[in-house]
């Protein structure tokens, strides 16, 4: 005998908004652009495992 069929749900898609600002100097951008509340640098989702398999 076979395996249960997977029960296949259809899901409501929606874009993301957003927009593109065109910076031609680092002057124009917040001095802590690029920084968390307790001010270290991140350029990745924190709190990440390192064990991620891509």
């Amino acid at each position: 005998m076979s395996a249960s069929p997977v029960a296949r749900q259809t899901t409501n898609c929606q874009n993301i908004p957003s927009r593109r600002v065109v910076v031609n100097d680092a002057s124009q951008l917040p001095h802590d652009y690029s920084t968390t509340p307790g001010g270290t640098l991140f350029s990745t989702t924190p709190g990440g495992s390192l064990n991620s398999k891509f």
